[in-house]
């Protein structure tokens, strides 16, 4: 009887929560290691996180970076607060990184790359997204959706407009997430 009201503005009854599988610095650090992997080899002007815990997944990857001698200095990490704080984030453009922590259909991810940010500099850390649609702008480190060619993953999360979503319609209790 319970679904989620997202940042997008979606409706749905299950959500992805990056903030807890990053409870400790060896998670962040792992996490980051494995972003590292999948950023360009320029270094950052900025790097831009959608939420505050993935700050500290931004300060693992610029330690990690730097002892390899693959940056030279640590760049501003800036938190946009998702979607209800990217109207008010600083401008971003060229030059900058941006993390996205989880996304069930990517939309965060096209919103930064049409605001300027280059395609491989948009990475999303959790994807859980509908195999048949396109798929996900920018990179992706962690895709856990589940596919007829993997064995393993989950499947994706169904997210609705409010005006179209059926939990609303069998008049469940909407929790809202910030």
């Amino acid at each position: 009887g319970v679904h989620f009201g997202k940042g997008s503005g979606k409706h749905a009854r299950h959500f992805l929560r990056a903030s807890n599988a990053l409870l400790s610095s060896a998670a962040c650090g792992f996490v980051g290691l494995a972003t590292l992997a999948r950023l360009p080899a320029d270094e950052p002007r900025r790097i831009f996180v959608d939420t505050a815990p993935l700050i500290a997944v931004a300060q693992a990857i610029q330690r990690i970076a730097r002892s390899l001698d693959q940056w030279k200095c640590s760049q501003p990490v800036i938190s946009f607060s998702s979607y209800g704080g990217i109207d008010r984030a600083p401008t971003m453009g060229y030059g900058d990184l941006s993390l996205v922590s989880a996304s069930t259909s990517g939309s965060l991810a096209d919103r930064l790359i049409d605001m300027g940010i280059e395609e491989t500099n948009v990475v999303t850390l959790f994807l859980l997204k509908d195999p048949l649609k396109p798929p996900a702008r920018g990179k992706v480190v962690c895709d856990l959706t589940a596919t007829p060619r993997r064995t393993f993953g989950y499947r994706h999360i169904e997210s609705y407009q409010p005006e179209n979503c059926p939990s609303c319609a069998r008049g469940d209790v909407l929790a809202e997430l910030a």
